[in-house]
């Protein structure tokens, strides 16, 4: 009985780590699907509807469609950040933004898309709080805070 009460505890918090654990991973994957659906969307995109896409002058077609992804797989905070980055030849915004969302911290990567061809790249930042539960916040690992970033690189199809 000693042994029980003094392993439960190490051995509670270790099924607690992998639950997390196996939620993360869900949720980091659900958020790489919704980079990719945005940047399939992005590169199938006519150019005139492309100056605008994500921005809300627009009518943020770009997040309210992964907005709407990532409801339908039950992360229901949305994203706090889209970023559509291009280099279309003959469009205007080529790092495009909807500034209506909550803000987070979460920046457009750093590289250069390819200069040869046509690029659409598309950045989605979810946040974990409010998707997945921190149930070890009790024992000090606590997952407030956290953002899940992904990107996504397609080739623009004219």
């Amino acid at each position: 009985m000693l042994e029980l009460i003094l392993v439960f505890p190490i051995l509670f918090i270790l099924l607690l780590a992998v639950i997390e654990f196996g939620l993360i991973y869900a949720a980091t994957q659900y958020v790489s699907h919704a980079s990719r659906f945005g940047a399939k969307l992005a590169s199938e995109e006519p150019t005139a509807g492309l100056e605008d896409f994500n921005l809300s002058s627009g009518g943020s077609r770009l997040r309210t469609q992964i907005d709407n992804y990532l409801q339908t797989v039950e992360m229901g905070t949305g994203a706090c950040r889209v970023i559509l980055q291009h280099n279309v030849l003959g469009v205007s915004n080529p790092l495009q933004e909807d500034t209506s969302a909550m803000p987070c911290d979460c920046d457009p990567p750093v590289s250069n898309l390819p200069a040869l061809e046509e690029y659409v790249r598309v950045t989605v930042c979810v946040p974990l709080e409010g998707n997945v539960p921190d149930l070890l916040a009790t024992f000090g690992f606590s997952i407030q805070d956290r953002i899940i970033e992904e990107s996504t690189t397609f080739h623009y199809e004219n």
